[in-house]
């Protein structure tokens, strides 16, 4: 079972929060042992900024700003991770699983058989009326609507598990079938059809496009737009989809054969494997799925959910 839960409305409440280390510095020293011209600096970095607003030519006047940080600063996510950090340390208490990335927090637990959902909806409720309180007594807001449920099971069991919720304060949280996170699809069962059926639709998406200005741009600018538009998306997340159903990885072969033959321009009815030996292109891309550069992150995202299973 993984419990979604969003912390904030939008990024604006993220930066209107950060300025409040300015009033807690004691958190910075004890948990982060920050001090001394270290400390000063944040607060400088934070304190006695103005805004002002333009719209053409006119300019208003500069306001004093309370509370706030630049926004699109690299040291805004940062800050507000130092922030939020008591919300770790809540979800661990009756949780071992938990995982922070900036304003979302996954929480975890393991259904075992003899296990009874009212006893462990009981403890994730009390979770997140813990991290509620905390967020209300911080200046922060639990995004209700943004936060969601998912069972993750055998399909024999979907049916189950399907009724499962969870009740916070006056909202009802209903099981999922699927959720996004980080960009990737996760459905209750692990299937992964739906993250296929979305990196197929999307890529497809893109070649359609570029195929519409094939005639006028060159091979070269052509590989770029497919490997920024298309090989991108084929390449993110691709370690979840190990070992996922042969049919499933040939729609994703499909969409690599589309895009080789849009490069090189072959006709549909030619054979795929020279053009792929010609592009360095691997045949059959998922075999070697957990060797890609960009899986640091879903390797670990695997790791959980490989526990979560052989514990069910």
């Amino acid at each position: 079972m993984c419990l979604n839960v969003s912390s904030s409305i939008s990024m604006l409440a993220i930066y209107m929060i950060i300025s409040s280390l300015l009033i807690a510095p004691e958190r910075l020293e004890h948990s982060y042992q920050i001090c001394n011209d270290a400390l000063n600096w944040i607060q400088s970095y934070l304190s006695n900024r103005t805004q002002c607003v333009a719209v053409g030519s006119c300019t208003s006047t500069d306001k004093h700003l309370n509370f706030g940080a630049p926004q699109g600063s690299v040291l805004g996510p940062r800050k507000y991770c130092l922030y939020s950090k008591p919300i770790g340390e809540i979800c661990r208490r009756p949780n071992p699983l938990y995982h922070c990335y900036a304003d979302d927090t996954q929480v975890c637990m393991v259904i075992r058989p003899s296990d009874s959902w009212d006893n462990l909806a009981t403890k994730m409720e009390a979770c997140l009326a813990n991290i509620s309180l905390w967020m209300s007594s911080n200046m922060l807001k639990l995004n209700q609507d943004k936060t969601e449920l998912i069972v993750f099971s055998s399909k024999h069991q979907v049916k189950k598990t399907q009724y499962f919720h969870l009740t916070v304060g006056d909202s009802v949280i209903n099981a999922v079938h699927s959720v996004r996170n980080l960009g990737v699809y996760l459905d209750s069962s692990l299937t992964m059809d739906k993250q296929v059926n979305a990196v197929s639709r999307a890529c497809y998406y893109q070649i359609r496009n570029i195929g519409c200005i094939r005639q006028f741009i060159t091979t070269d600018a052509c590989k770029t737009l497919v490997n920024s538009l298309v090989t991108s998306r084929l390449d993110y997340g691709n370690a979840l989809l190990y070992r996922i159903p042969k049919l499933s990885t040939a729609r994703l072969q499909g969409v690599q054969n589309s895009a080789a033959r849009l490069i090189t321009r072959t006709r549909k009815r030619e054979h795929i494997t020279p053009v792929l030996k010609s592009l360095h292109w691997l045949y059959r891309w998922c075999t070697d799925l957990c060797t890609s550069s960009s899986c640091i992150y879903t390797k670990r995202l695997i790791a959980q959910l490989l526990y979560i299973w052989r514990n069910l």
